[in-house]
């Protein structure tokens, strides 16, 4: 009896205590749990509490070609963190374990990226990546800039074409910033009267000896000196020739010279005929020269048996071609110099050569709308040495006329002169203010009014 209540009152004291035991106790086991969990996050993010992150911002580089680069990539919130350095999707570096062989790249201790010496192919995206779950990352644009290039030159230093060919010239570069092409030509402007052309590439139609030179295409883009490649194009023509002027006029006595201008490609052969006849190189009559593509005749002491057409005659494996010179005793033609309004008319003045005496002007005006001709004969004034001024007044009513001049000397007329076209205006004034003769009239019929009344 005694020993059961012993064993009941010791269940009631166990039963009482064991709440307490069970308390204190479980908080320790607890926070075994959460020293647990902190340490292993402690170790994924690199040993301390703080979250790891890159504290570089991105940038857009723009480095001159063979210069060096650095790409920054700083951490902050943890240690032992490996970084990945990739361009584009090609990994560069693990950590400072390099995966390529170019030894331009260099990973820094504080974790940037160098660059030595860039070049074109180092453009791109470069990213810095750290190697935990949340892989924070950076990435920087790198855009080398590079001098104007040119490239695929198919012309070759020179270009050769007919007349009557079309001509087209093309050019392109390379460069960052992607350069501007623009077209000259060396010494000379373009064929269409510019400076120069924009554009790579250029087309003239038809060509001739006017597009012959030396074509320089540039390339440019701010970027170090600009890039030239050039080509000389020649066309191939047949003669071509210029008169300096179709009829020379001279005297009994004095030298005389024809000049004829010649252009061609390939070099001509270039003479002169009198009357269907060659002139030698070397005669006491005659001396030939040429300087460049002018080319003279010069008829020494003139005779009256030296008058008459002289042909300048020029050929190559092109072709051929003559221009008649007339060689005159006769007068020139007429110059016009100026002119003056007059109160009832208008005053011409012209210039003729003659290396004879001239004997008589005539001068042919009309008026444009219909009228006839007038013929009237200027007087003939003392020359200075072989130059006439001739001057004359026309008494005219208002309108448009035309005049010409011509001039007779011992060997014949001259021909006429280029027509001077002219508007004749009444030059009486036109301000309002009365007349001189209207002046005159009121004077005289107040007088006469003045007497009347006296």
């Amino acid at each position: 009896m005694n020993r059961a209540l012993w064993l009941l009152l010791l269940v009631g004291v166990q039963a009482a205590l064991l709440p307490a035991v069970l308390a204190s106790s479980e908080p320790d086991y607890l926070d075994d749990n959460n020293d647990y969990d902190e340490e292993e996050n402690e170790e994924e993010e690199g040993g301390t509490g703080d979250i790891p992150i890159i504290s570089s911002k991105s940038r857009d580089l723009q480095p001159l070609e063979k210069t060096d680069v650095v790409l920054p990539c700083e951490t902050e919130g943890g240690e032992n963190v490996q970084l990945i350095w990739m361009k584009d999707k090609t990994i560069l570096f693990t950590d400072k374990i390099r995966s390529g062989k170019d030894k331009r790249f260099e990973r820094l201790d504080n974790g940037a990226l160098k660059i030595s010496k860039v070049m074109a192919d180092d453009s791109g995206n470069y990213t810095c990546q750290m190697a935990i779950q949340s892989k924070p990352s950076i990435t920087h644009q790198l855009r080398v800039l590079l001098a104007p290039r040119i490239i695929n030159w198919v012309h070759g230093l020179k270009k050769t074409l007919n007349k009557g060919d079309s001509l087209t010239l093309s050019c392109s570069a390379t460069g960052y910033p992607q350069p501007s092409i623009s077209w000259s030509r060396k010494g000379r402007h373009m064929p269409n009267g510019e400076d120069t052309i924009d554009g790579e590439s250029i087309t003239f139609e038809n060509v001739n000896r006017k597009h012959i030179g030396i074509y320089e295409c540039m390339a440019t883009n701010n970027v170090g000196d600009p890039a030239t490649s050039s080509v000389e194009v020649e066309v191939k023509y047949a003669p071509e020739i210029e008169i300096e002027k179709a009829i020379v006029n001279s005297g009994e006595g004095s030298d005389a010279e024809l000049v004829c201008e010649v252009h061609a490609d390939p070099r001509p052969k270039v003479g002169w005929f009198k009357d269907g006849v060659a002139i030698p190189l070397k005669s006491d009559k005659y001396k030939i020269s040429h300087a460049g593509s002018k080319h003279l005749l010069t008829i020494i002491n003139t005779q009256k048996m030296d008058f008459g057409m002289y042909t300048c005659h020029a050929n190559n494996t092109m072709g051929r071609v003559d221009k008649v010179v007339k060689l005159s005793g006769e007068p020139s033609p007429a110059r016009y110099v100026s002119g003056e309004e007059l109160e009832n008319g208008q005053k011409l003045m012209w210039i003729v050569e003659s290396h004879s005496p001239v004997s008589k002007f005539t001068l042919k005006y009309r008026n444009r709308k219909g009228g006839e001709w007038i013929e009237v004969h200027p007087p003939v004034e003392n020359p200075e040495g072989n130059v006439y001024s001739v001057e004359h007044n026309l008494e005219l009513t208002p309108g448009e006329y035309e005049a010409v001049l011509m001039s007779e000397n011992t060997y014949g007329w001259s021909e006429s002169s280029l027509p001077h076209l002219f508007n004749y205006k009444h030059a009486e004034d036109t301000s309002g203010a009365p007349s001189i003769k209207s002046q005159v009239l009121a004077v005289l019929t107040i007088a006469s009014l003045s007497t009347f009344f006296l």
